[in-house]
């Protein structure tokens, strides 16, 4: 996959505030936190067996650049680790 600017990714999906996004480049995107690397968009999905949500520190860790959520699961390392990477 070539890179793509999370800006455009942001306005696809009407995000207000998509221009702080314009310094972020992904190539790669994945719903499996195990396969997420530096440039990588992780989308976290609610599925019958396994929650996605879950699973989004694993993938702060791992290095993604951008995460989508359908749910607002806050918790202090998860808003430690944006704070840092952005």
């Amino acid at each position: 996959m070539r890179k793509v600017s999370a800006a455009y990714l942001a306005s696809l999906i009407h995000y207000p505030h998509e221009d702080s996004f314009s310094h972020i480049h992904i190539d790669h995107i994945t719903i499996d936190s195990r396969k997420v690397h530096s440039s990588s968009l992780f989308v976290a999905l609610r599925g019958e067996h396994v929650d996605g949500h879950d699973y989004i520190e694993e993938a702060i860790r791992m290095g993604a650049e951008l995460i989508i959520a359908s749910l607002e699961k806050k918790t202090e390392s998860i808003t430690h680790n944006l704070a840092l990477s952005h």
